[in-house]
């Protein structure tokens, strides 16, 4: 089986260098809650559902949240938080609707993410942020409707500086019937002509699916 990536590419007038640098710690909860607050839980994503014996997670219920202090930020500059999210599935499962509200401090940012997705399965989203100061907390929590102790699977949160010329709101990818389809909303773009999506294959080509 080869295995299949798929980028979305920004053509710009400028270039522009990528940054990568780091800003949150355990965001793939390898070392369980380290570093994470409100009341946070981790376990094994077979647990919640999940097929992978060997992979920790985190759940976001009525009485487990997460949240963490990003430290080192840049006032005026964006950064591009991501993570993957499923709804609880299995023996215990979540609310057909599963609602967890995502926010940063100081009024930066928040909305809610909605999973709906009846068997388990990772589908990733991201926001951007811009810093009004040094120090600011991603936090997530319980949305409308979710009252229970099973909620949603919260996996490979990471926190970036965001080197897009466009404010990018959302992009998420979803696989249905061996099809991937794929959603992104922008707030504003700045010197770029056209918006490509391309696959990158195991043998390190890309092809344009998309533009």
């Amino acid at each position: 089986m080869k295995t299949k990536i798929f980028l979305l590419v920004i053509v710009t007038v400028l270039l522009v260098p990528i940054t990568k640098a780091q800003f949150i710690n355990n965001g793939t909860f390898f070392r369980g809650t380290l570093y994470w607050n409100c009341s946070a839980e981790t376990g094994t994503e077979v647990f919640y559902g999940g097929t992978n014996l060997l992979n920790t997670v985190s759940e976001v219920d009525a009485s487990a949240g997460l949240c963490q202090a990003m430290s080192s930020l840049t006032i005026g500059n964006a950064y591009y938080v991501s993570f993957d999210a499923s709804r609880r599935t299995g023996t215990a499962t979540s609310p057909s609707i599963t609602n967890v509200d995502i926010a940063v401090s100081g009024t930066t940012f928040s909305s809610t993410v909605t999973r709906t997705n009846t068997t388990f399965g990772w589908i990733n989203s991201g926001f951007i942020f811009v810093a009004t100061s040094t120090v600011h907390t991603v936090s997530f929590s319980a949305g409308s409707g979710l009252t229970g102790s099973s909620g949603m699977i919260i996996d490979n949160i990471s926190v970036v500086s965001s080197p897009l010329l466009i404010k990018l709101l959302t992009f998420e990818g979803q696989l249905e019937n061996n099809q991937v389809s794929f959603n992104w909303a922008t707030a504003s773009e700045k010197n770029n002509s056209y918006l490509k999506l391309k696959e990158v294959k195991m043998e390190h080509y890309l092809q344009v699916l998309e533009k």
